[in-house]
């Protein structure tokens, strides 16, 4: 009578360790199909996926996903080749292209004319965009300007530009188009501080 239970036993454990081994085929079986289908999607995908990114992909504002971050955009003409920005999608609705970061003293901003005008930094830290690309930007369409700061106690402040543009390097990008909408950076002195450097041409060496 052991003997016989033992046997049953075996046997039972046998057939659920067949089964065990069917399962773990069937599942890698599975695994492997759905490994395939998306190396399938991606191949699939990709001139989608190349079509969003440089062709209808014009500026952050019309980033399909809005999510800040390190993004590449093929803005309209003058650009040739698409530019790598960062977008802030969280301030104001989003679309924002950051082109001045300083915020912890990481990156050296007394620098040179050809630094400022082709950019430094790090986008993922302090960086400055360069004027080459602002200037393209602000030529490409009607751009405006958001000027946010915070000191070290936290006390915050900011201006809105409805329009803004500045000149190419033959001008020395100087700042053309300034028009003022809303914001309280100015309104303990009751001017436009920024505005007065409307004309003046970028300096050859400048801290910002």
């Amino acid at each position: 009578m052991i003997m016989t239970k033992l046997q049953v036993l075996e046997y039972e454990m046998m057939q659920k360790d067949l089964q065990g081994k069917e399962m773990i085929n069937a599942l890698s079986s599975n695994v492997a199909n759905l490994v395939k289908s998306v190396e399938q999607l991606a191949v699939i995908a990709q001139p989608l996926i190349s079509g969003i990114r440089w062709s209808n992909y014009t500026s952050c504002n019309t980033q399909p996903l809005l999510r800040s971050g390190i993004h590449q955009i093929q803005p309209e003409k003058p650009f040739k080749e698409p530019i790598t920005v960062l977008c802030d999608q969280e301030y104001d609705s989003g679309g924002w292209v950051v082109m001045l970061n300083r915020f912890d003293g990481s990156v050296n901003f007394y620098r040179g004319w050809k630094e400022y005008k082709e950019g430094f930094g790090n986008m993922e830290g302090e960086f400055w965009l360069g004027l080459d690309r602002i200037h393209q930007l602000t030529a490409s369409k009607p751009h405006e300007l958001l000027v946010l700061l915070e000191d070290y106690d936290g006390n915050k402040t900011y201006a809105k530009y409805d329009r803004f543009e500045i000149g190419d390097e033959g001008q020395k990008f100087a700042l053309k188009i300034l028009v003022i909408s809303m914001g309280n950076i100015y309104a303990e002195k009751r001017r436009n501080t920024l505005r007065e450097w409307c004309g003046p041409r970028f300096e050859d060496t400048i801290t910002l």
